[in-house]
């Protein structure tokens, strides 16, 4: 299973891309360097990062989160659905006899899929 992040937050990335990048142009144009070219680029580049990669897969063995940016991927493993809760809207893991937090926001991700992930934890099956 994938969850996605929120397309709201996409869309408001990469408009605040593109606002620096022409406001920064727009120095450019008149002789100022200024660095508002390059934070448009880098807001620009994760706000694409928002649209096309996922959030986080569900996999049998873990939640695996992907970099926005390059190929870092973070695990945070399981044995079984049984040892997944979820509690506060917060997706805890059991670990060595202790709960662990997984960092997946509800804030963040697609109203769909953070239903159908919430739903597959209640299930237990995958």
């Amino acid at each position: 299973m994938t969850v996605r992040y929120k397309k709201g937050w996409a869309y408001l990335f990469i408009a605040m891309g593109v606002l620096n990048l022409v406001l920064g142009g727009l120095l450019l144009l008149n002789g100022v360097p200024h660095f508002s070219v390059f934070i448009g680029v880098i807001i620009l580049i994760i706000g694409v990062g928002y649209l096309t990669k996922p959030y986080v897969t569900v996999t049998d063995r873990g939640f695996v989160f992907k970099a926005l940016i390059g190929p870092i991927e973070r695990t945070f493993e399981f044995d079984s659905l049984d040892r997944v809760r979820v509690e506060n809207n917060k997706i805890l893991i059991q670990n060595n006899g202790g709960w662990k937090r997984v960092p997946i926001s509800k804030f963040l991700a697609h109203n769909n899929d953070w239903q159908a992930l919430n739903e597959l934890i209640v299930s237990k099956r995958i």
